[in-house]
């Protein structure tokens, strides 16, 4: 499934199989398979491109069961978790098989480095992930108070900035112990030059920073 746009509107593409052993890529309107584009978009930002196997298993998904967009879409969160949250220490592309010879293979799930203090060593996925699963999760309730809602798109980010900084500047009165500095959750993914941009100011400035450029988050 790929992603284009056509006087203004974003259109989504999917296999369909046609009659014979052919198959042909049909347009879909974004209304009914929001989440798989979304999701898609997510594994595309947040994998190397060498390292993209997931499209393996879901294309071969797509050209067995060319059913409603619901049913890929839960099969691509399946394929997600199963196949890149999963406590499995072989090699990416030994994992991907086993989802071509069953397509709901399972794995034990496993967050366990979310707990370490990696700091910019965090893998890009799992700030990715985190933004899906809270569009995933919030979506519904969101989209009834606040329009802008429908505009939310996975962007490329490459660069993890420490919300409170690794070094402190004297006027920060919201500095966090060393112990909590480099966990995930003083952590966020975005584009170089906004880390560039942010540096070492202190939490405040940053928070204010943030929301000048987003304009949408209420001063509380």
């Amino acid at each position: 499934m790929g992603e284009y746009r056509r006087g203004g509107t974003t259109a989504h593409l999917r296999l369909r199989k046609s009659p014979g052993p052919s198959c042909s890529l049909v347009r879909d309107q974004p209304e009914g398979n929001e989440g798989f584009a979304l999701l898609q978009s997510m594994l595309y930002h947040s994998q190397q491109i060498t390292t993209h196997y997931w499209l393996t298993p879901l294309l071969a998904w797509l050209h067995r069961h060319p059913g409603k967009p619901s049913q890929h879409y839960a099969y691509l969160r399946h394929l997600d978790n199963h196949l890149l949250c999963a406590a499995d220490e072989r090699s990416l592309i030994e994992r991907t098989r086993d989802f071509l010879d069953n397509p709901w293979h399972r794995n034990p799930l496993d967050c366990r480095l979310l707990e370490e203090n990696l700091g910019t060593r965090f893998p890009h996925y799992w700030f990715y992930k985190m933004e899906f699963v809270l569009w995933y999760l919030k979506s519904p309730q969101m989209k009834e108070k606040d329009p802008r809602w429908d505009n939310f798109r996975m962007t490329a980010k490459n660069s993890v900035e420490h919300i409170s900084p690794q070094t402190a500047q004297e006027v920060d009165s919201n500095t966090v112990s060393e112990e909590v500095l480099d966990t995930f959750g003083n952590l966020a993914l975005v584009s170089r030059s906004i880390n560039s941009e942010y540096g070492n100011k202190p939490f405040r400035e940053k928070r204010e920073r943030f929301r000048e450029r987003n304009n949408t988050i209420p001063n509380n």
